[in-house]
């Protein structure tokens, strides 16, 4: 009896640790699968950023190849995220006299006026602090009517009983966002306004609202 209850120990014992090699073997497959499967995502996204920029670098150097070299590279509010997207690029070819703006040529000469508008808007956010403060001449009162009445026990009930009042220091501070667009009026009965977004790049609006005040000054010089 002895030696088949030792038996049925062993074979439960070799039942266990077989599924425990199993679950661990099972465990291992699971990882292994996906590591290979973010390796395998990571490795499509290298290759599409590769295409992208192979696809970007083809169209740049057609715009070089038909308007010369790239006088101002601009990007707008998007150009960061869409960096391969033309749309969000401003370019300027000045040997050719070429505005190349959201995806289209655009002659110098075209170019009539434009404003820089910052649709910026303020944050309020307001804090509070409560201070509770006992009033003393009220404390020393009830004590004294206390004393009187209850004697050093009573003193001890008329502290504890006095006024306090409840007072809320409040803060407020302020937060600006801005929102920097230029509007474009161009010489195109078609579509005669190009609206372009920077979003929070002060510099970048910038630059781009110099780079149109030089060119519209040059025509009229020329005018």
């Amino acid at each position: 009896m002895l030696e088949t209850d030792i038996f049925v120990i062993v074979v439960m014992c070799l039942v266990l640790i077989g599924m425990f090699v199993c679950i661990t073997l099972i465990i291992e497959k699971g990882k292994k699968e996906e590591k290979a499967e973010r390796m395998k995502k990571a490795l499509a996204y290298q290759n599409e950023l590769k295409q992208r920029q192979k696809d970007f670098d083809e169209k740049m150097e057609s715009l070089k190849n038909q308007y010369g070299d790239i006088t101002i590279d601009i990007k707008l509010s998007n150009g960061d995220i869409e960096w391969d997207n033309l749309m969000y690029r401003i370019l300027v070819f000045e040997k050719k006299q070429i505005a190349y703006i959201q995806d289209s040529p655009i002659p110098f000469k075209k170019i009539l006026a434009y404003t820089l508008a910052d649709n910026q808007q303020s944050i309020y956010t307001t804090t509070g602090t409560t201070n509770t403060e006992t009033s003393t001449g009220s404390m020393a009162g009830r004590a004294l009517v206390g004393g009187v009445l209850l004697g050093g026990a009573g003193a001890m009930v008329g502290a504890v009983t006095a006024n306090k009042d409840t007072k809320i220091n409040t803060t407020t501070s302020q937060t600006t966002t801005h929102d920097y667009i230029i509007y474009l009026s161009i010489d195109d009965m078609i579509n005669p306004q190009r609206i372009l977004k920077f979003g929070t790049d002060a510099e970048s609006a910038n630059k781009a609202a110099g780079v149109f005040n030089i060119i519209i000054n040059r025509n009229n010089q020329q005018s």
